[in-house]
Protein backbone atom coordinates (compact mmCIF):
# COMPACT_ATOMS: atom_id res chain seq x y z
CA UNK A 1 0.00 0.00 0.00
CA UNK A 2 0.63 3.39 -1.17
CA UNK A 3 0.89 6.15 1.72
CA UNK A 4 1.24 9.85 1.38
CA UNK A 5 2.29 11.84 4.97
CA UNK A 6 1.50 15.50 5.22
CA UNK A 7 3.51 17.01 8.17
CA UNK A 8 2.32 20.37 9.50
CA UNK A 9 1.06 21.97 12.18
CA UNK A 10 -2.68 22.78 10.24
CA UNK A 11 -3.51 25.72 13.08
CA UNK A 12 -6.35 25.13 11.96
CA UNK A 13 -6.24 22.82 9.05
CA UNK A 14 -7.90 24.05 6.07
CA UNK A 15 -9.73 23.33 2.35
CA UNK A 16 -6.38 23.82 0.96
CA UNK A 17 -4.32 20.82 3.36
CA UNK A 18 -7.92 18.61 1.76
CA UNK A 19 -6.96 19.48 -1.66
CA UNK A 20 -3.40 18.38 -1.62
CA UNK A 21 -4.87 15.12 0.03
CA UNK A 22 -6.68 14.86 -3.31
CA UNK A 23 -4.19 15.67 -5.37
CA UNK A 24 -2.29 12.90 -3.89
CA UNK A 25 -5.04 10.24 -3.80
CA UNK A 26 -6.16 11.11 -7.67
CA UNK A 27 -2.37 10.44 -9.03
CA UNK A 28 -1.53 7.04 -7.25
CA UNK A 29 -1.82 6.46 -3.28
CA UNK A 30 -4.07 4.28 -1.66
CA UNK A 31 -3.92 6.94 1.32
CA UNK A 32 -3.16 10.48 2.53
CA UNK A 33 -1.93 10.87 6.37
CA UNK A 34 -2.14 14.08 7.96
CA UNK A 35 0.68 14.28 10.85
CA UNK A 36 0.34 17.08 13.00
CA UNK A 37 3.38 18.45 14.18
CA UNK A 38 4.21 18.46 18.22
CA UNK A 39 6.51 21.05 18.43
CA UNK A 40 6.93 22.77 15.40
CA UNK A 41 10.41 24.32 14.67
CA UNK A 42 9.54 26.97 12.12
CA UNK A 43 7.08 28.94 14.70
CA UNK A 44 9.58 30.38 17.04
CA UNK A 45 7.91 31.51 20.31
CA UNK A 46 4.53 32.17 18.21
CA UNK A 47 1.82 30.42 20.33
CA UNK A 48 0.34 27.42 18.71
CA UNK A 49 -2.60 25.43 19.56
CA UNK A 50 -2.22 22.41 22.02
CA UNK A 51 -2.02 19.50 20.20
CA UNK A 52 -4.77 17.51 20.83
CA UNK A 53 -7.58 20.74 19.59
CA UNK A 54 -5.65 20.69 16.44
CA UNK A 55 -5.65 17.35 16.21
CA UNK A 56 -9.48 16.97 16.94
CA UNK A 57 -9.82 19.30 14.06
CA UNK A 58 -8.33 17.37 11.56
CA UNK A 59 -10.13 14.84 12.70
CA UNK A 60 -13.33 16.52 12.27
CA UNK A 61 -12.20 18.12 8.68
CA UNK A 62 -11.59 14.38 7.33
CA UNK A 63 -14.46 12.88 5.50
CA UNK A 64 -15.38 9.32 6.58
CA UNK A 65 -14.28 6.68 3.55
CA UNK A 66 -12.34 9.46 1.41
CA UNK A 67 -9.14 7.21 2.05
CA UNK A 68 -7.55 10.27 4.61
CA UNK A 69 -6.69 9.66 7.91
CA UNK A 70 -4.85 11.41 10.48
CA UNK A 71 -1.94 9.78 12.64
CA UNK A 72 -0.41 10.73 15.94
CA UNK A 73 3.00 9.07 15.98
CA UNK A 74 4.56 12.44 16.86
CA UNK A 75 2.51 13.10 20.13
CA UNK A 76 3.51 9.41 20.67
CA UNK A 77 7.11 9.96 20.19
CA UNK A 78 6.72 12.99 22.61
CA UNK A 79 5.48 10.70 25.57
CA UNK A 80 8.54 8.50 24.63
CA UNK A 81 11.03 11.43 25.37
CA UNK A 82 9.15 11.84 28.15
CA UNK A 83 9.62 8.37 29.70
CA UNK A 84 13.34 8.46 28.64
CA UNK A 85 13.52 12.29 30.22
CA UNK A 86 11.73 11.99 33.37
CA UNK A 87 13.01 14.86 34.90
CA UNK A 88 13.75 17.14 31.41
CA UNK A 89 10.26 16.95 29.72
CA UNK A 90 10.45 20.71 29.09
CA UNK A 91 13.76 19.63 26.54
CA UNK A 92 11.93 18.11 24.13
CA UNK A 93 14.11 18.99 21.21
CA UNK A 94 10.87 18.20 18.58
CA UNK A 95 10.78 15.36 15.69
CA UNK A 96 12.37 15.30 12.80
CA UNK A 97 10.58 14.36 9.53
CA UNK A 98 13.43 11.36 8.80
CA UNK A 99 12.97 10.49 11.96
CA UNK A 100 9.42 10.20 11.74
CA UNK A 101 9.15 8.57 8.61
CA UNK A 102 11.59 6.03 9.93
CA UNK A 103 9.27 5.53 12.89
CA UNK A 104 6.41 5.08 10.67
CA UNK A 105 7.96 2.20 8.60
CA UNK A 106 9.15 0.34 11.76
CA UNK A 107 5.30 0.43 12.53
CA UNK A 108 3.93 -0.67 9.43
CA UNK A 109 6.27 -2.37 7.57
CA UNK A 110 4.14 -3.16 4.42
CA UNK A 111 3.40 0.46 3.51
CA UNK A 112 5.43 2.37 1.18
CA UNK A 113 5.60 6.51 2.63
CA UNK A 114 5.97 9.13 0.62
CA UNK A 115 6.79 13.08 2.21
CA UNK A 116 4.30 15.71 0.64
CA UNK A 117 5.78 19.23 0.28
CA UNK A 118 4.45 22.42 -1.19
CA UNK A 119 6.84 24.55 -3.47
CA UNK A 120 7.86 26.61 0.00
CA UNK A 121 8.95 23.69 1.63
CA UNK A 122 10.98 22.18 -1.32
CA UNK A 123 13.07 24.95 -2.16
CA UNK A 124 14.25 24.66 1.34
CA UNK A 125 14.38 20.56 1.84
CA UNK A 126 18.26 21.07 1.84
CA UNK A 127 18.11 22.97 5.55
CA UNK A 128 16.45 19.88 6.84
CA UNK A 129 18.09 17.72 9.48
CA UNK A 130 19.05 14.39 7.50
CA UNK A 131 17.96 16.20 4.40
CA UNK A 132 20.12 13.25 1.83
CA UNK A 133 19.29 10.59 3.90
CA UNK A 134 15.51 11.72 3.82
CA UNK A 135 15.45 12.25 -0.24
CA UNK A 136 17.48 9.41 -0.77
CA UNK A 137 15.15 6.94 1.08
CA UNK A 138 12.01 8.19 1.02
CA UNK A 139 9.73 9.13 -2.00
CA UNK A 140 8.84 13.12 -2.58
CA UNK A 141 5.92 14.73 -3.33
CA UNK A 142 6.29 17.58 -4.88
CA UNK A 143 3.09 19.53 -4.88
CA UNK A 144 3.28 22.21 -7.61
CA UNK A 145 0.42 25.50 -6.90
CA UNK A 146 2.50 27.58 -9.72
CA UNK A 147 5.00 27.70 -12.33
CA UNK A 148 8.22 27.81 -10.94
CA UNK A 149 11.20 29.33 -11.99
CA UNK A 150 13.82 28.52 -9.42
CA UNK A 151 16.50 25.83 -10.74
CA UNK A 152 16.38 22.64 -8.38
CA UNK A 153 19.33 19.46 -8.76
CA UNK A 154 16.84 16.49 -8.90
CA UNK A 155 19.54 14.14 -8.56
CA UNK A 156 19.67 13.52 -4.96
CA UNK A 157 15.98 12.15 -4.79
CA UNK A 158 15.42 8.09 -4.91
CA UNK A 159 11.80 9.68 -6.44
CA UNK A 160 10.86 12.53 -7.60
CA UNK A 161 6.63 12.99 -8.07
CA UNK A 162 5.69 16.55 -9.19
CA UNK A 163 1.87 16.90 -9.09
CA UNK A 164 -0.33 20.10 -9.97
CA UNK A 165 -2.94 21.50 -7.95
CA UNK A 166 -4.87 24.84 -8.75
CA UNK A 167 -3.33 27.49 -6.58
CA UNK A 168 -5.51 28.07 -3.53
CA UNK A 169 -4.74 31.06 -1.58
CA UNK A 170 -5.82 30.01 1.81
CA UNK A 171 -3.28 29.85 4.85
CA UNK A 172 -3.76 29.02 8.61
CA UNK A 173 -2.39 31.95 9.70
CA UNK A 174 -4.57 34.26 7.58
CA UNK A 175 -7.71 32.20 8.64
CA UNK A 176 -6.24 32.65 12.41
CA UNK A 177 -6.03 36.22 11.31
CA UNK A 178 -9.57 36.26 9.74
CA UNK A 179 -10.94 34.78 12.87
CA UNK A 180 -9.76 37.90 14.75
CA UNK A 181 -10.94 40.44 12.74
CA UNK A 182 -14.51 38.45 12.85
CA UNK A 183 -14.58 37.91 9.46
CA UNK A 184 -16.47 34.58 7.98
CA UNK A 185 -14.25 31.72 6.96
CA UNK A 186 -16.88 29.76 5.56
CA UNK A 187 -15.79 27.22 2.19
CA UNK A 188 -11.83 28.12 3.56
CA UNK A 189 -11.95 25.19 6.16
CA UNK A 190 -14.74 22.17 6.35
CA UNK A 191 -17.98 22.85 8.09
CA UNK A 192 -17.46 20.61 10.81
CA UNK A 193 -14.19 22.66 12.04
CA UNK A 194 -15.88 26.17 11.44
CA UNK A 195 -17.78 24.54 13.98
CA UNK A 196 -15.78 23.36 16.53
CA UNK A 197 -13.50 26.70 15.92
CA UNK A 198 -16.47 28.44 17.27
CA UNK A 199 -17.93 25.94 19.83
CA UNK A 200 -13.87 26.62 21.58
CA UNK A 201 -14.11 30.15 20.63
CA UNK A 202 -10.56 29.68 19.11
CA UNK A 203 -8.47 32.60 17.55
CA UNK A 204 -10.57 35.10 19.21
Amino acid sequence: MKVACIFGTFDPIHNGHLMMATTCLNYDFDQVWFIPSYNPFKVGKEFITPYNIRYEMIKKGIIYGCNIFVNNIEMAMYHEFCERNVMNEGLFPGNYTYDVLNRLKEQFEDIDFSLVVGSDCFFDLYKWKNYEKLVGEYPIVWINRKEENKIYCYTDFINLIKLKMPRIDISSSMIREMIKNEDRITFYVPTEVEKYIKDNKLYN
